[in-house]
Parts: structure tokens; C-alpha cells; sequence
């Protein structure tokens, strides 16, 4: 019997001076209360109303932001603009007002429609009967008198209209995978940001998963594609040369630690909870969970950081925290249902001191056994 008294201690000994070494599948309780003591690690922050509060105020991004539209400019003709001449004479059956199925040359309600032009690197366009035309750096009215003025001589009364189907200067450009992309022409109304992603043939890639990015003026927002069909302010008129990036991208969020499912779960809503991230993992386990150390790890701003704490947090850009959710508190379920799931978030359920505690137990009886076993069996013998 002293034997395995002996041999009970001096394996219980050994497991205890290991304790750090148990398995584990993360940080338990005991190493995230003091991580705030290592130099340069992660802040943890008790998630509470004034937390929530400042995450919904202060890391929304917003296209409002930007600076107002620029309006588009007159139509000067600039090299690479496409224009498109249509002329007319006073008389039919004369030098433009032809009839003849086989011509070049369109005939358009009594006028004749010039297939339309890339104007060249010279600044110039060509016009039958009128040859190279200068129109770069010039308003189409200038280029329609220059036209009039050639064919004077050739043509009954011409009349000239011209007009600029394409301008780089008064385009945008629309891009991304979510869309079939190209060059939207502003209007002289400035079209809207949904105008010119309807211009181009709209998105393919669900909504929820559609992000929008504006580029502008060396400034660059990205927002969610349900933004602007919620809130009508963020669907901004488009300035000349802004970029619209429409791309699509799977949100998800990772559950892991003591919950029955640990996985990568993908968003299947513009906005989920973190009782709703709870949920749809099933819950937690109830005889591991310490449900008052609920941990969700992400990145957030310096400047957003501070503005939660208030006090100066070192450094800028992102950083990383640890919300911390006590749900042994019944309103903990209230702030869990307030605190909204980011893209690439990580919620950690740690295990709770009794479940380490048996764990602990599990390990020291499969390695004394063994040896308690062969204790009785030399007790016997002797």
C-alpha cells in the first residue's frame, strides 16, 4: 500500500510541475488574464454598451467622405475621344444626301450619319469631301463650323452636327470581378454610383458578398454593395476619371475552442451577431465552456482603439485587441446580440477551470495506472 502511495505522488509531482504542458486547443482563462502584461501583445477589452457603442459609430466606412463631385466639363474633343458627324445639305440627291443602299456613308432622315471616329494622336478626324479636320482642344460647335466652312463650296447649305459618344475626360471606368466592367460617359448630370454599375450590365455575385471600392482623387473607400441600397447618401455622383472597383468576396468568421462546431463559418446575412455566430456553431459545450470568457480576436484601428479606451494608443493603422464577453452575466446576451461579426474574426470559447481541472485528473490516472497496477501485483506476489 506505501508503494502506491509512493508511486501516486511522485507521478502526481511530475503532472503538476507540467501543468503548462496539458493539451489544449488555445489560450485558457489564466492566459488571457494577464496578457495585457506582455509588452507589445494584444489589448483585451470587456465587451459593454460603451463598447458596442463605439464599434458602430467608428469603423463604418463611408463614401460620403469623399469630396463633392466634380461636374462634368464641356465636351472638348481630346485625343482618343470618339465623335460621330452627322451632315445634312438643303437639297436632296446631292454630295451627302444620298440614296444609295451601297454607300460608305448613312443616310439619316435626309442627312447622312459619318460612321463614328477615334480621334488620332494628331488631333485630328477625317470628313468626306472635307479631309483632315483639327478637332482636339475644341467644343463640337468650333469643329461643326469647320466642317461647314470646308464643304461651303461643295455642298448645297451644309449643316453639320457633332457630338462626342465617347469622352476619357468625362468617363469613369468600372472594373472588378463582380462586374462585366468598361467605360461609363458621365452625363452632364453626373450619374450615381448604382447608375453607372447598372450601365455596365449590374452584378453578378450575391449581394451580400459584393463590395464596392471608389477611387478618387489618390483617396480610396471600400463599403459593402448593401450600403448604398440602404442608405441613399452613400450612392455619391461619379466625378471625371473616378475608378469603381465591384468585387466579390466570402465574409467568414472562425469559431473554435469548446463549442460543438469549430469551423470557418461563411456570413449568410449582410450582418451577424455574435449570438448568432454562437448559434450557428451550436452553442457552447456545457461541460468545457467557461462561458464568462467568450474571446473574439480581430484587428481594429488605432484611432478607433483609443477612442474606446480613451486614452493615446501607440502606434497607427490596425492593430490587434481581444473582446472579452462574460456570459454568465444574463446581460452579456444582450451585448452579444449588439456586438456584430467582422470579416475574419476568430471566437475563441476557452475551457473552463473545472474541465481543465479533469482533464488534468484523466492525464495523472492513464499515467499512474500503469504503475499502480504493477504496485498490486508486487504486493500480491510478496
Amino acid at each position: 500500500m506505501i508503494i502506491r502511495f509512493r508511486i501516486v505522488a511522485i507521478f502526481a509531482a511530475a503532472v503538476l510541475s507540467a501543468c503548462s504542458a496539458l493539451p489544449g486547443a488555445g489560450p485558457d482563462l489564466f492566459t488571457t488574464a494577464n496578457i495585457d502584461d506582455v509588452g507589445g501583445g494584444p489589448r483585451v477589452v470587456d465587451i459593454d454598451g460603451h463598447v458596442i457603442s463605439t464599434l458602430r459609430s467608428g469603423t463604418n466606412s463611408s463614401l460620403t467622405g469623399f469630396s463633392q463631385y466634380q461636374p462634368t466639363s464641356a465636351p472638348v474633343i481630346g485625343i482618343g475621344d470618339i465623335v460621330r458627324v452627322n451632315i445634312w445639305e438643303a437639297a436632296p440627291g446631292n454630295l451627302f444626301n444620298v440614296s444609295n443602299a451601297g454607300s460608305a456613308l448613312v443616310g439619316a432622315a435626309g442627312g447622312t450619319v459619318i460612321p463614328e471616329q477615334v480621334v488620332q494622336p494628331g488631333g485630328t478626324i477625317n470628313v468626306p469631301f472635307a479631309g483632315d479636320i483639327k478637332v482636339a482642344g475644341k467644343l463640337p460647335r468650333e469643329v461643326e463650323t469647320s466642317i461647314v466652312r470646308k464643304l461651303s463650296s461643295k455642298a448645297v447649305d451644309p449643316q453639320a452636327l457633332v457630338s462626342v459618344t465617347k469622352s476619357a475626360a468625362n468617363s469613369v471606368t468600372v472594373t472588378g470581378d463582380a462586374v462585366p466592367g468598361g467605360m461609363v460617359q458621365l452625363s452632364p448630370s453626373n450619374e450615381r454610383i448604382l447608375d453607372a454599375i447598372s450601365m455596365v450590365g449590374g452584378i453578378r455575385t450575391p449581394i451580400s458578398d459584393t463590395y464596392i471600392s471608389l477611387s478618387r482623387g489618390g483617396k480610396v473607400v471600400t463599403v459593402p454593395f448593401l450600403a448604398l441600397t440602404k442608405n441613399a447618401e452613400e450612392n455619391i455622383r461619379l466625378s471625371p476619371r473616378d475608378v469603381l472597383s465591384v468585387y466579390g468576396h466570402r465574409r467568414t468568421y472562425t469559431i473554435l475552442g469548446a463549442a460543438h462546431a469549430q469551423s470557418d463559418i461563411p456570413f449568410d446575412m449582410p450582418s451577424v451577431t455574435l449570438a448568432q455566430a454562437l448559434g450557428r456553431a451550436g452553442g457552447l459545450i456545457d461541460e468545457r465552456a467557461d462561458a464568462g470568457n467568450v474571446l473574439i480576436f480581430r484587428y481594429e484601428p488605432a484611432s478607433l482603439i483609443s477612442a474606446m479606451l480613451g486614452e493615446p494608443e501607440e502606434g497607427s493603422g490596425l492593430v490587434p485587441i481581444i473582446y472579452r464577453l462574460n456570459l454568465r452575466n444574463a446581460g452579456g446576451l444582450f451585448y452579444a446580440k449588439g456586438f456584430l461579426m467582422h470579416d475574419g474574426d476568430i471566437v475563441f470559447i476557452t475551457n473552463a477551470p473545472g474541465a481543465e481541472l479533469a482533464k488534468f485528473l484523466r492525464i495523472v490516472g492513464t499515467a499512474v495506472a500503469p504503475a499502480v497496477y504493477g504496485a498490486d501485483i508486487y504486493n500480491i506476489a510478496k
